[in-house]
């Protein structure tokens, strides 16, 4: 078979068209992908970023003098790195997962700190300092290393485990705010992945 020249430029462009789509959308799916664990958001004099691993996604927010890190965990395991950018200190940061349960979270800020709250009415959590395992030695309110633990439901009020739609909002504890670390790690696993 036989085709005309001008069957042939039709031909070309149109494979041209469909290579620079193909790029296009290659392009897109790879910030896409870049942008969806990793976020950086500065206000004021505060500037911070957080990365997630490839299942996961994290979103900086800051309002006033605190840092809200907000965690959505596609398999309800996860990692995540965070770091002060630039700026002063925050008096406060809060680590608020949208999951349906925390087993456990532990943060490596140069101390490593673990928390594991009850899947079982009241909610109570254990909380302390980890040397290379479990840990090793709880603490309490009174502690630079506790951290509070807030159970919210969707509207606001108190949450129940399994939440759904609601968060685990997790205050990091005050050494790791007064200590010198410009960033810290946590990993978390959720009750119900």
């Amino acid at each position: 078979m036989v085709r005309s020249k001008s069957g042939n430029a039709r031909a070309g462009a149109i494979r041209w068209r469909a290579d620079w789509v193909r790029v296009g959308l290659a392009t897109g799916a790879l910030l896409a992908a870049v942008f969806m664990g990793c976020a950086r958001h500065t206000g004021g004099d505060l500037a911070w970023r957080a990365k997630a691993d490839d299942a996961s996604r994290v979103r900086v927010v800051i309002d006033g003098d605190r840092v809200i890190v907000e965690v959505w965990s596609g398999t309800g395991i996860g990692h995540a790195h965070v770091e002060r950018v630039d700026g002063r200190r925050a008096r406060e940061v809060l680590l608020r997962f949208h999951l349906q349960g925390l087993e456990r979270l532990r943060i490596d800020y140069g101390k490593v700190v673990e928390l594991s709250v009850s899947s079982m009415a009241p909610y109570t959590w254990t909380c302390g300092l980890v040397s290379g395992g479990p840990i090793v030695d709880e603490v309490d309110a009174e502690s630079p290393y506790w951290m509070p633990v807030r159970l919210l439901a969707a509207d606001g009020g108190p949450g129940r485990i399994p939440l759904r739609d609601g968060t685990i909002e997790v205050e990091m504890p005050r050494d790791a705010l007064a200590g010198k670390s410009r960033s810290f790690d946590f990993d978390w696993i959720d009750f119900f992945r």
